[in-house]
């Protein structure tokens, strides 16, 4: 079994590189987060959302440490496909 994660340059490197410059990672685009809020992959993710919303209530819990760009995008989709289909999605 290999080392630990934590235990990498790389983690080392990446922690610096946060301490550092902050929320500025996102702003100066060095965070690369293009491809998680991309319209077309939050639809799908939007869409496997509303499958399980048929079933009951469900929670959103965005675990990325990022700008919370994707929940809100998958939200804002999973709403509008409730919305055609006739359920009340709440507030």
């Amino acid at each position: 079994m290999g080392a630990r994660l934590s235990a990498s340059p790389l983690w080392e490197e990446q922690r610096s590189k946060y301490t550092t410059l902050g929320p500025l990672c996102w702003a100066q685009h060095i965070v690369p987060f293009q491809i998680s809020t991309h319209p077309l992959l939050v639809k799908q993710y939007a869409a496997a959302a509303r499958e399980h919303m048929r079933e009951g209530p469900v929670t959103f819990l965005e675990l990325g440490g990022g700008n919370g760009k994707f929940a809100y995008l998958c939200a804002r989709s999973a709403r509008t496909l409730l919305a055609f289909s006739g359920r009340n999605c709440g507030p």
